[in-house]
């Protein structure tokens, strides 16, 4: 029998030699998902066993009464890592290191990784802790670490959020270990950050407060879309450390 134009006739034979191709294939796909497998576990072992290589930093010390270091990735430079601080292996606060210290001098490779952190106002009432810091993602733990810290009497970071005037949200807040530096704020609506503003307004009426250095008010003004009269709960944090300032959050709202 002649077949049609448009058939195609198999015999067993063509039939054996697909079942043997579609069974190499077979084959072949399973030993590359091995090898793939085997290569993730390689490269995680790598990783583990040669972390102290991936990462460089170190835990400094105090300085204005916050602990201070500084940490990179050095397969990847331009990124940062994050900072994780620990008493009694508990978390207590963390931080992106990516910050360029002036008042400590650290190799080339770490100019823009430093960090300075804060701790919660429960530390600062000048009893020795034993502090740890580690950089998480890569469960290492920093040079100098762990180490004794001793932090003083009172809380650097003052301020208060004022409320509302003439559109803006205004406040002042200062780093008394730091004085003479301008803070940033950010604000929260929903835990979302929707505005930042430096505390740089000159603000006379805290001279009974602050002595002569009265340059740490704020003013923000907000995006337009909340000038529609609806009351909104607003949070002020200081950044980089998200502290919160006295009478954060407040319910305002703001017409055109």
């Amino acid at each position: 029998m002649v077949p049609k134009s448009n058939e195609i006739i198999l015999d067993s034979g063509n039939l054996n030699e697909i079942d043997a191709l579609k069974n190499r294939i077979d084959i072949l796909e399973n030993r590359i998902e091995q090898l793939t497998e085997k290569l993730d576990s390689v490269s995680l072992n790598y990783k583990v066993k040669n972390v102290s290589n991936l990462i460089a930093g170190e835990f400094i010390g105090v300085i204005n009464e916050k602990i201070v270091g500084w940490a990179v990735n050095q397969l990847d430079p331009k990124g940062s890592v994050t900072i994780s601080a620990y008493y009694q292996n508990k978390l207590i606060t963390t931080m992106v290191a990516n910050e360029i210290l002036t008042e400590v001098d650290i190799p080339n490779n770490g100019y823009g990784h430093g960090f300075r952190l804060v701790l919660p106002p429960q530390f600062y009432d000048g009893k020795e802790r034993v502090i740890r810091l580690k950089v998480d993602e890569f469960e290492y733990e920093l040079p100098f670490s762990p180490a004794k810290v001793i932090l003083g009497n009172s809380y650097p970071i003052e301020g208060e959020f004022e409320g509302a005037e003439d559109g803006y949200l205004r406040g002042w807040v200062i780093d008394h270990s730091e004085p003479f530096n301008t803070m940033e704020i950010m604000v929260f609506y929903n835990q979302r950050l929707v505005a930042k503003s430096l505390a740089d307004v000159k603000r006379g009426d805290l001279s009974e407060k602050l002595g002569t250095n009265v340059y740490h008010g704020f003013k923000v003004k907000l995006p337009s879309q909340y000038y529609d009269g609806r009351p909104r709960r607003f949070g002020i944090k200081v950044s980089p450390w998200a502290c919160k300032i006295e009478n954060s959050p407040q319910t305002i709202s703001f017409l055109e």
